[in-house]
């Protein structure tokens, strides 16, 4: 199926994009799971779909900007 193939790819890039950052000397996602990290980010990232408002209190740039504090947090 190209869907799950496509589905894969992405959540493998991901998965080295957090390897990567792990790797990092800020130390974020130290110690966590890479495959529980990936589920996290591109859970978020898939939702904003279902409920962001054009027309909400947030911009999608302060969207953005509150999930990126939240993953890199610590």
């Amino acid at each position: 199926n190209r869907y799950l193939e496509t589905r894969k790819y992405y959540s493998s890039c991901f998965e080295k994009i957090i390897d990567e950052v792990k790797e990092g000397e800020k130390g974020y996602f130290k110690g966590l799971d890479t495959k529980i990290v990936t589920f996290g980010i591109l859970g978020m990232c898939n939702w904003v779909v279902k409920w962001f408002k054009a027309s909400g209190p947030y911009s999608i740039e302060e969207i953005a900007d509150i999930f990126y504090k939240m993953i890199t947090a610590g």
